[in-house]
């Protein structure tokens, strides 16, 4: 709103605005799309975290993508499937999506020891009955 005067009159101006901005065409007003970006008229919104499923990586929130789950024969709308271990190697389908490597794949090597994973898992179960041994030792200076 502007006013002006002129001599003892005042005279004021209204401008109206509005927020009808809306970028990808899909008649959802930027201010309220959960997708800006991207046309969603239908505002899919799978997993409820505000982000429409057309712009969100991980429709089912369980830390593997979308495009993970799809490749590797999951279902992306079953967070369910990421603690699942379908090769049986000891890592989780969650644990195989941050590694990139694939879960359906048995003896895979994730952390690059030329043991496959299936045996580096087998001698952890083995070994977390046997007792530990501990050494202590004790310094007679100052640890900075």
């Amino acid at each position: 709103m502007r006013a002006t005067q002129a001599g003892d009159d005042v005279y004021l101006v209204a401008i109206e605005t509005s927020l009808t901005f809306e970028m990808d065409n899909d008649t959802i007003v930027d201010a309220v799309d959960n997708c800006p970006a991207q046309a969603n008229e239908d505002q899919a919104d799978f997993e409820g975290d505000g982000i429409g499923d057309v712009c969100d990586a991980d429709d089912d929130g369980d830390g593997m993508s979308d495009e993970f789950e799809i490749a590797n024969g999951l279902n992306p709308r079953n967070s369910f499937d990421r603690d699942a271990d379908p090769d049986g190697d000891g890592f989780t389908n969650g644990q195989e999506a941050a590694f990139n490597t694939d879960p359906n794949v048995l003896n895979e090597d994730l952390n690059n020891n030329n043991i496959p994973d299936s045996v580096d898992q087998q001698r952890l179960r083995s070994t977390r009955s046997l007792p530990a041994v501990y050494k202590l030792l004790l310094l007679d200076e100052e640890i900075n």
